[in-house]
């Protein structure tokens, strides 16, 4: 019984991410070729990721998401918003003592 439920919510997932992969791939105008193209994998495969057939590795989800300019989160399904990462502040990269950071 439990084995069915996490088929089918894998299922799901594949569709949903399959789903939102085709929306923003026509919405950002580009084609199967292209996208494969900058994930650098044959465009078959990327075809298994647009039909939900296969989900692609965390490295290639995180390209597909920065090209599309979406959240993973929203590409997988754990969230409802399409909101572009570019919109919001880059995270400090440099050391800062604790009196900058106040300041």
């Amino acid at each position: 019984m439990i084995l069915v439920l996490i088929q089918q919510k894998g299922h799901y997932m594949n569709q949903i991410f399959a789903n939102r992969l085709h929306e923003l791939r026509t919405k950002a105008g580009m084609s199967q070729k292209e996208l494969a193209a900058e994930l650098k994998i044959a465009p078959a495969t990327f075809s298994n990721y647009e039909n939900g057939i296969y989900l692609p590795p965390l490295d290639k989800a995180c390209t597909l998401a920065k090209e599309l300019h979406c959240s993973l989160d929203y590409l997988t399904g754990l969230s409802e918003i399409d909101l572009d990462p570019s919109l919001f502040p880059k995270p400090i990269t440099e050391k800062l003592t604790f009196y900058q950071i106040i300041k």
